[in-house]
């Protein structure tokens, strides 16, 4: 118990909230390594540096929703913000992408385009609560693309770490497809569900490409 709130007592939602708490961690100490990296034009590096400080934000209010007992009043609150939070990221992550690939016009074109459509998602969470189920295909469809565009560049002169790139996509989707496999559980010195497994690809994910950005 931390004051008046109790730690869950379920297993998997523990070890859940662990693993979201390393996603956080994660994300957090990403913004960080990026904010220095010289290499990088300051408008790309911003929307990563975003990128990674929302995800690290919307994993820790993860960690609390599963691994507290909380009222579902406050449960649904904070899901609504966790929604808002993830369908922003995964929107600045299609204008970064764009941004990479692309240029600073067509990124920029499609800021307010993305914006509206991470609002147009959170509308959809709100109208259909306790479903993560949208978020993954929103999620799974803009890494799709991120993915196409960075073989894409990967197989072009002169190319630099695109195949990083790439790779960190690949192991999100494949994040995402675990996530949703409800009833997928396994046991490596904890107790490991759907939900779990998706946090811990999304860390190793998020590692390789703050690599290939830096």
């Amino acid at each position: 118990m931390i004051g008046r709130t109790k730690i869950t007592g379920t297993p998997t939602e523990r070890t859940c909230a662990a693993t979201d708490i390393v996603l956080s961690l994660v994300s957090a100490a990403c913004a960080v390594y990026i904010g220095t990296a010289a290499s990088v034009p300051a408008e790309g590096l911003a929307l990563w540096v975003w990128i990674f400080s929302l995800s690290s934000a919307a994993a820790i209010l993860g960690a609390a929703v599963h691994g507290m007992v909380l009222s579902e009043e406050l449960k649904g609150r904070l899901w609504r913000l966790i929604y808002f939070i993830l369908g922003q990221t995964v929107s600045l992550f299609v204008v970064a992408v764009i941004y990479d690939i692309a240029g600073r016009g067509p990124a920029l074109f499609l800021l307010p385009v993305m914006i509206a459509a991470g609002i147009g998602f959170f509308c959809i969470t709100v109208a259909r609560p306790g479903r993560f189920l949208p978020f993954i295909l929103y999620q799974t469809a803009a890494m799709a693309v991120a993915l196409i565009g960075y073989v894409w560049a990967a197989i072009q002169p002169q190319s630099e770490n695109a195949w990083l790139f790439a790779c960190g996509i690949l192991i999100i989707i494949v994040g995402s497809v675990l996530q949703s496999c409800k009833s997928l559980y396994v046991v490596l010195i904890w107790p490991f569900d759907h939900n779990s497994l998706y946090h811990l690809c999304q860390t190793v994910g998020i590692v390789l490409l703050a690599i290939a950005l830096r």
